[in-house]
């Protein structure tokens, strides 16, 4: 029973520490499916002495990603890892969480303990989903033609060119790496409150749990 609520804390550490870049990922899904034909003229005149929005995608390199959130007057603080050689990736909040994603389960694990194996189809690790945190060449499109050009601001990478992008309620800025083109950070407002992700791109190496164990099931009284 003590290890059934541990992975339920789990899950809502994920929920709490996603919440507001989840919202950003669906938002800018929907911008880059209603945007494409309505890009406006302002946009095009301030590009016009300045580069286009020129990004690179993210998902086919490794990558390390710090994620800050705020809401309700609360902080979070989660780490985030991209294996490009096995496509896992990892997801920690304190020194002891961490969550392992693969292509078709998730695993929970605290500390030294076993690890927890979930299918990933119907799960309960709904409360985060590592693709809001991934930009792919579609996300990109759909940025590019909603972003206005802010220009060059100093940023966790150096200098990055700083592209502003508004969807409903969600405002957000994309540090775009002048000298690599990766994207170096993103900064994002909601009514609910802030977050911010710092992206370091390096060598990361995930090694899938084996030592594993299926979560009790529950049975009514």
């Amino acid at each position: 029973m003590k290890k059934v609520i541990i992975a339920v804390i789990i899950v809502l550490l994920l929920a709490g520490g996603g919440f507001l870049l989840l919202k950003h990922n669906k938002k800018s899904n929907n911008s880059a499916n209603s945007t494409n034909d309505s890009q406006t003229s302002s946009n095009s005149s301030s590009n016009s002495t300045s580069p286009g929005f020129d990004a690179l995608s993210n998902t086919g390199v490794s990558y390390a990603a710090t994620i800050t959130s705020s809401a309700n007057g609360k902080t979070t603080t989660s780490n985030m890892e991209f294996d490009k050689s096995n496509g896992a990736i990892r997801y920690s909040v304190g020194k002891d969480t961490v969550v392992i994603y693969t292509k078709d389960a998730y695993y929970m694990c605290q500390g030294s303990a076993k690890c927890f194996k979930y299918p990933l189809k119907g799960s309960s690790a709904a409360g985060f989903d590592p693709s809001a945190y991934q930009y792919s060449a579609n996300k990109l499109a759909g940025l590019k033609s909603s972003s206005t050009d802010k220009g060059t601001q100093s940023c966790p990478a150096g200098t990055c060119h700083v592209w502003g992008i508004t969807s409903g309620s969600y405002s957000s800025e994309v540090f775009v790496d002048t000298n690599t083109k990766r994207i170096s950070q993103v900064v994002g407002t909601t009514a609910v409150g802030t977050s911010k992700i710092v992206y370091d791109y390096k060598e990361v190496s995930i090694t899938i749990p084996t030592n594993t164990q299926s979560l009790p099931t529950m049975h009514p009284n």
